[in-house]
């Protein structure tokens, strides 16, 4: 029998092991935000930690915008609205009606850049034409420049200076939500 002392460990070690799949340390977490104009934005955010609280629920931890030291505490809760937990990409299909965010430079937002929610209007095997919710419309290659949506390589990559210099042809887009007619 296992000293009483020690219970508390043995709980959190066995909660970490029964984690959601989706709650990895470093994962790219998108943290809803307010940009130019009070538009709606997403901050790119890393997963810094997790665990089950008192009230018996996941909490999650983001560090976001990247390059501060603001951290932001939320339960985890898979049709959350105040983030988004990013599945790898490619595991959702590109398409007409696809959920996408793109990347701006945006000097409101905090860390001066962040992402743009938006609907494919558009596919062309290789372009999508994106309607994004302030109503402006871009195209752009599809899928992007991995060094840019690969989560080790993104954060060094992605800034306010690149960001806002971009073509926004060249903007990477990630697909957070497939069309409704097509499995992810």
């Amino acid at each position: 029998s296992l000293h009483p002392a020690l219970m508390p460990l043995l709980i959190i070690r066995e909660a970490k092991k029964g984690a959601p799949e989706e709650l990895r340390l470093g994962k790219r977490v998108l943290v809803r935000s307010t940009g130019a104009n009070g538009a709606p934005c997403l901050l790119e955010g890393r997963l810094v930690d997790f665990d089950v609280k008192e009230d018996e629920k996941w909490h999650i931890v983001v560090n976001a915008p990247l390059g501060s030291t603001k951290r932001r505490e939320f339960v985890y809760d898979v049709d959350a609205t105040e983030y988004v937990i990013v599945s790898p990409e490619k595991e959702h299909k590109m398409g007409v009606d696809s959920r996408v965010v793109g990347c701006f430079g945006d000097s409101q937002a905090e860390g001066g850049w962040a992402w743009y929610e938006g609907v494919v209007v558009g596919w062309d095997n290789g372009r999508a034409t994106v309607v994004y919710t302030d109503g402006t419309t871009w195209t752009s290659r599809y899928p992007p420049e991995e060094r840019y949506v690969d989560i080790k390589q993104s954060e060094g990559l992605l800034n306010r200076h690149s960001v806002s210099g971009m073509n926004p042809e060249d903007m990477p887009l990630i697909v957070i939500s497939p069309p409704d007619n097509s499995p992810s």
